[in-house]
Formats: structure tokens, C-alpha cells, sequence
């Protein structure tokens, strides 16, 4: 009875932080509660919360005439420039956390769609081949689709 009570407890306590990493905390608490309160806070631990992806601050761009902050209704997400091996390990990660039901596909799209961003604005330091060698490889283990293939092809090329 003793340990039933705290495997609920500490599925409570997961819940509690994937509300604080902006994670769905009901779905947490449901992983936590059927698999493991210790294996869904390495799970939430190990995946990046929504504000790694965005800026500290979401700033919209300032009017020149009166100095302020345009109302622009539109938020402001900046992304950081990953490497090829960066974005290569990323994916590799979320793909493994997908591949064992942590997160499901619609999720695994959406990071993998912003780190698509970020590698795009972080291929300076790679050369094509290098660029293309690793994604043909990524594709290849099934990390890349297609149409991920052709967008990154379309920057590189």
C-alpha cells in the first residue's frame, strides 16, 4: 500500500513538472503512473521544453517613430544555429524517445520541424557534402523524410 501511495505521489510530482516545462501534465502523469515516475522523469528531463526554442524574452520589433515595441500579435521565436552533428544527434534522440512511446509522431514532427530551422541557419560551418552525406545517412535510418530531404537539400544546394 506504502509503495502504490508513492508511485502516485511521484507520478503527482512528474505532472507537476512537465506544467513547469510547458509538457502536457495529465500525459505525463499517465506515463509516470503505467510505466515509471523514475523512467518519465528521465524522459522529461532528457526532452527540451518549448522555451529552449524560443527567446528569453519574445520581443516584437520596435517602431521607429515612437521608440516602443510594435503590437504586432505576432510572437517572435528565434532559433538557434545547429550543426549538421548537432541536428544529427537531436533527431537521433527524439526519434529513440518516439520509437518507445514517450512522445508520439505529431510531436516528433514539430521538434523535428524546428530543428530543421535551426539547422538551416547553423550549416555555414558545414560543407555540402558534409551536409548531404548526413542527411542521406539520417534518411536512410528513417530520422528524415522525404519532403525533410528536400528542404534541407533546397538550402544547401
Amino acid at each position: 500500500m506504502v509503495v502504490f501511495l508513492l508511485w502516485i505521489a511521484f507520478s503527482a510530482g512528474i505532472a507537476y513538472l512537465a506544467r513547469e516545462r510547458d509538457r502536457g501534465p495529465i500525459k505525463w502523469f499517465a506515463i509516470a503512473i503505467l510505466i515509471s515516475p523514475l523512467i518519465a522523469f528521465i524522459a522529461l528531463v532528457v526532452l527540451e521544453s518549448e522555451s529552449d526554442f524560443s527567446p528569453s524574452s519574445n520581443q516584437a520589433p520596435i517602431d521607429s517613430s515612437s521608440g516602443q515595441p510594435e503590437d504586432t500579435g505576432i510572437e517572435v521565436k528565434r532559433v538557434d544555429p545547429l550543426t549538421v552533428d548537432e541536428f544529427s544527434e537531436k533527431v537521433g534522440n527524439y526519434k529513440e524517445l518516439r520509437e518507445t512511446d514517450m512522445i508520439d509522431e505529431e510531436e516528433f514532427k514539430d521538434v523535428k520541424s524546428r530543428l530543421l530551422k535551426g539547422l538551416t541557419h547553423g550549416m555555414e560551418g558545414d560543407s555540402p557534402e558534409e551536409v548531404l552525406f548526413e542527411v542521406r545517412e539520417m534518411r536512410d535510418n528513417g530520422m528524415l523524410s522525404e519532403e525533410d530531404v528536400r528542404e534541407i537539400k533546397s538550402e544547401v544546394l
